[in-house]
């Protein structure tokens, strides 16, 4: 029974004294993601006014590779991208009424829109911005400008 009891108070021994390190390296460990991705978080304006929505695509391999996009409200975004230089695309729609009804009372057609992009080519279809995503990146903004034909 004695050697029962001494086996047991070595192991709690042991597990005293192994718990602090262990929950230390479980705490650190916890905190580390290293799947190459991180969280970015910013704001959008075009000629300094916050698009109200629309979207935004971090294209990785400078445009060739996989798309990570997310929707934006009121110019801001949240988004997990991958490390790497990526190719931006920032689109936002407006919707313009081609024909509106006439007349009054009901069983009047409904006015018929189109929806317009409105954000410049050179940051969507045709974009140019191209950004570096490190590790220590968490913030990216974007002042686009829909006159300046030089970026």
């Amino acid at each position: 029974m004695s050697s029962n009891r001494k086996h047991r108070d070595a192991v709690i021994s042991v597990m005293k004294n192994i718990c602090p390190f262990l929950m230390l390296f479980l705490i650190t460990l916890s905190g580390c993601r290293h799947d190459g991705m991180v969280t970015i978080k910013g704001t959008i304006t075009l000629d300094g006014e916050a698009p109200r929505d629309g979207a935004i695509a971090f294209i990785t391999d400078r445009g060739e590779g996989q798309t990570h996009g997310t929707p934006f409200e009121n110019g801001m975004y949240s988004l997990r991208v991958p490390l790497g230089e990526c190719l931006i695309r920032i689109s936002a729609f407006k919707t313009e009424v081609l024909d509106a009804p006439t007349g009054g009372g009901a069983g009047i057609p409904a006015a018929k829109t189109k929806k317009i992009q409105y954000v410049p080519e050179k940051y969507n279809t045709r974009s140019t911005l191209f950004r570096d995503v490190t590790s220590k990146t968490s913030v990216m903004d974007f002042e686009l400008c829909s006159d300046d034909v030089s970026e």
